[in-house]
């Protein structure tokens, strides 16, 4: 089965005017649109208003407690999709809610990998190679494990190259993990060295460089991408959501 699963706390209304959560229903609307079928999971506070997307078939809407949120927002996201229950083979792209699809993402799956990882847009210059708002896998025992040494890392470090990274359980904790698998993909420790590993590229997952607005624009507009991610606070604003849902 295809699933699509994001967590979400209610964070991006205090950009909208209207207190309607323009970005977070588009986000989806978009995904549904691509994909008319897949399985979409959103785990979300009380703060969320979901009443436009209750109509949406296939959807799978899970109350959370903010407060397990709080101080552990990173952490919380992993432990979240680690401890969903899901069935073996399951194909699964977990996302984050500040994003447009331009096309079906579950053509990723097209390749044959345990987990996927998309790099961004200027990675031979960036510090980060990886952005983890579009990652994913198919489920088994070995992606489990792998979920558990994620979490056990995160609370009690011992691969060495991770713990030299700027990362706690509010930040970091997922995207500078997967950033040390990259930078470590020849030389990784024995308990995730059987896992292949994808690199399903920017094209998933498109952040522009210095809030680019006309950059993210042409991508959409173009479609010459299959995901824009409006990461940092700039491209979140209402003024640029709403010309970018003009041609969305």
């Amino acid at each position: 089965m295809e699933n699509a699963i994001c967590i979400y706390d209610g964070s991006f209304l205090s950009n909208q005017s209207n207190n309607s959560d323009i970005l977070f229903i588009n986000c989806i609307n978009s995904l549904r649109r691509n994909n008319s079928t897949c399985n979409i999971i959103i785990y979300h506070t009380s703060n969320v208003d979901i009443i436009e997307l209750k109509d949406l078939n296939n959807i799978n809407f899970i109350l959370f407690d903010k407060k397990n949120w709080i101080n552990k927002k990173m952490l919380t996201r992993v432990i979240t999709v680690k401890n969903h229950l899901w069935n073996y083979n399951d194909k699964v792209i977990v996302f984050d809610v500040d994003m447009f699809f331009l096309d079906n993402p579950f053509k990723i799956f097209k390749n044959k990998f345990d987990y996927f990882y998309t790099t961004r847009s200027n990675k031979k210059t960036a510090v980060d190679k990886i952005n983890e708002g579009l990652t994913g896998f198919v489920y088994s025992n070995t992606i489990h494990n792998f979920y558990n040494y994620w979490i056990n890392q995160v609370t009690n470090c011992t691969w060495k190259k991770f713990s030299e990274r700027n990362f706690n359980n509010n930040q970091g904790c997922g995207q500078q993990f997967l950033c040390t698998i990259y930078d470590n993909i020849n030389n990784l420790p024995q308990e995730i060295s059987n896992i292949k590993f994808h690199d399903a590229t920017c094209y998933w997952n498109y952040t522009t460089v210095n809030d680019n607005f006309n950059d993210i624009y042409d991508k959409i507009k173009n479609k010459s991408v299959g995901v824009v991610h409006l990461k940092g606070r700039i491209l979140k604003q209402n003024k640029h959501v709403i010309e970018f849902l003009k041609i969305l």
